[in-house]
């Protein structure tokens, strides 16, 4: 009774702490604080279900002192089998605690060599009493810097004490070489723990991208850690089996639908279900400008189709004016979404996002980046109005460039600020607002103009109901031409300075 009470104990600790496995490292070895010449070193991390670890020299090896590495000299020459007749590795062993059993699925390792040092490397380990390689030899390229070697093998359910031998050969017996003084763990072994008498489980697959929203076709790769698996997976919601697809390439999706895939493979049980919703909003399409602007600040997607030309962009908020023949709009880009550089004059074509009303201002918020310019070098041609049509039409002109000519500054002589409200007459009529609504322009901080200018700018809104006008650059600001007198002009001048001679000439004859 006590007997099958304590066996009934055990099986439910062994459940409780052995039952979830995980891929991941399951024993590591790191050589950064080493000499390099000592007898042996310690693993410094492993499992909670395996013991520590030790690395060692075999005994046709000579420890040799170089600072981050467990390292040697007298290695063999020309070949791996004269390492293996000649004691020439470095070994460890995984040894697992009672009533566990682990698996492998590769071992990494690092090193360096001295010049003459070691030109091959291979793998072995004591299940076969190190006859055959793990994975295949790798040569070790001639030079001094940190090479990285990642011996990839099936090795499932190990319930006793397996070492692991590395061989080398190099050019000369004088020449050093050893693990480690690279980045990180120097020797890394990937592979689960599970509780003995059961085998481990596969692991659950993965997708690459990740479940999320999409606005253009993706092609999703699934994968799993666990060695030589071998993958199914269905796209109508239901859970997988060996009897549903198997997966070879990449799973094209172009509509909202839901990925499940789970792995099989020999000595596992069957991984969990891992499942990625790919969602795929509705998208209303647009052929320009003016019909994005007439659409819903809801959250509906909108994408325009026709082209659209950049006419400028600031780094706050990512922003960037476009227009076509038929309007303009703001591209509000906080987070970042268009990672395609363009320049100002490009043509952008697809873009695809929502509309926004912000102080009374439309944006078009992206999700999606639409790729290369379609066109460049655009000639940006602003629209000519008068501020009366500024002030009373300006839901026509917002974020489209126009141009307002003979404009007086009332605080000419001062200096442009960022933020900064002046006010403007046009022809001593008719009173607006310029503004230095754009921060990184290069007028701040340059005189306001004294006398009339023209001022190409892009109209924009604060507050619902002040709308002001911005110059893109110091360039869009003009010194209004003075008006030429025309040929009837010329000639009454040319009168007028005749007859004058004439009357003088009167006086003195």
């Amino acid at each position: 009774m006590k007997r099958n009470l304590f066996t009934t104990l055990m099986l439910v600790i062994l459940l409780a702490f052995g039952g979830k496995e995980m891929w991941g490292q399951i024993l590591t070895f790191e050589f950064s604080g080493l000499t390099g010449s000592e007898i042996s070193a310690p693993s410094n991390s492993n499992d909670a279900n395996l013991t520590s670890s030790t690395i060692t020299r075999g005994t046709g090896l000579t420890a040799s002192g170089n600072g981050g590495r467990f390292n040697a000299t007298n290695w063999a020459l020309t070949s791996i089998a004269n390492a293996v007749t000649g004691d020439k590795y470095m070994e460890f062993t995984i040894t697992p605690n009672g009533g566990y059993q682990f698996s492998v699925s590769s071992i990494y390792i690092q090193l360096q060599r001295s010049s003459t040092g070691p030109r091959g490397i291979a793998l072995r380990n004591s299940l076969d009493s190190y006859a055959a390689n793990l994975d295949q030899e790798y040569a070790i390229l001639d030079n001094t810097t940190t090479q990285n070697f990642t011996f990839t093998f099936a090795q499932s359910n190990s319930n006793v004490a397996v070492t692991y031998r590395v061989y080398m050969w190099a050019e000369s017996t004088a020449g050093s070489g050893g693990i480690g003084d690279g980045t990180g763990n120097d020797i890394s072994v990937a592979g689960i723990t599970s509780v003995f008498g059961g085998p481990p489980t596969a692991a659950t697959p993965t997708f690459d991208p990740a479940a999320g929203t999409y606005y253009a076709p993706q092609n999703v790769t699934i994968s799993t850690t666990t060695p030589l698996a071998t993958i199914y997976y269905t796209t109508d919601g239901t859970d997988p089996d060996n009897t549903d697809t198997e997966y070879t390439v990449p799973v094209a999706i172009s509509g909202t639908t839901t990925l499940k895939a789970i792995a099989y493979a020999t000595g596992f049980d069957p991984s969990s279900i891992g499942s990625a919703l790919y969602t795929f909003p509705t998208i209303n399409e647009v052929a320009d400008i003016a019909s994005l602007r007439a659409g819903a600040t809801d959250g509906t997607v909108y994408k325009l189709t026709g082209e659209a030309i950049l006419t400028f962009q600031q780094t706050f908020r990512n922003q960037k004016f476009i227009q076509d023949a038929t309007a303009g709009v703001l591209i509000d880009d906080p987070s970042g979404i268009f990672t395609t550089s363009y320049t100002v004059g490009d043509g952008i074509t697809g873009i695809i996002g929502t509309l926004l009303l912000f102080n009374g201002m439309l944006e078009f918020v992206p999700v999606a980046d639409p790729g290369v310019a379609t066109s460049a070098g655009n000639a940006i041609v602003p629209v000519i109005i008068t501020a009366t049509e500024f002030l009373t039409n300006f839901d026509n002109y917002e974020s489209r460039v126009v141009e307002i000519q003979d404009l007086i500054f009332a605080d000419g002589g001062g200096s442009f600020a960022n933020g900064t409200i002046y006010p403007v007459t046009e022809a001593g009529l008719t009173d607006f607002n310029f503004r230095t609504t754009f921060f990184d322009v290069d007028y701040i901080g340059t005189t306001i103009p004294v006398k009339a200018v023209n001022i190409v700018g892009i109209p924009n809104e604060r507050f619902g109901s002040a709308y002001y006008l911005t110059a893109r650059d110091a360039a869009d600001i003009t010194r209004t031409p003075v008006i030429p007198l025309g040929t009837s002009g010329i000639i009454l001048a040319i009168l007028l300075i005749s007859a004058a001679l004439f009357i003088r000439r009167g006086k003195l004859f």
